[in-house]
């Protein structure tokens, strides 16, 4: 007796294990995708940041500016990016900017 095995309802259950496993490690905070980015604006409070995007991976407060830097990394499986947000003085988005990091 020899049993076949069909590969395509396999490759379907590795995609959604795959999918699953991104979206957890994604929720894990410190990622953001381009959809999420797109609910930023500025004159934001840390508060509505951090419900649009959950906790930032690194949080750096800068020496001449007035408020912190919040970093997040990029979801995407083809570039490394991040994107930062500055806020002001009174804890609002002041700017933010996704950039690609260039590894050597």
């Amino acid at each position: 007796m020899q049993i076949r095995i069909n590969p395509l309802p396999l490759r379907w259950m590795l995609a959604a294990g795959l999918a699953l496993g991104l979206g957890a490690a994604h929720s894990a905070g410190g990622s953001t995708t381009h959809e999420q980015e797109a609910q930023i604006k500025v004159g934001m409070s840390t508060q509505e940041v951090q419900a649009a995007l959950g906790q930032p991976v690194r949080t750096v407060t800068y020496r001449k500016e007035p408020g912190p830097t919040w970093t997040y990394d990029v979801a995407t499986a083809w570039s490394r990016s991040v994107f930062e947000i500055d806020f002001d003085a009174a804890g609002k988005v002041a700017s933010f900017d996704e950039r690609e990091l260039i590894i050597k």
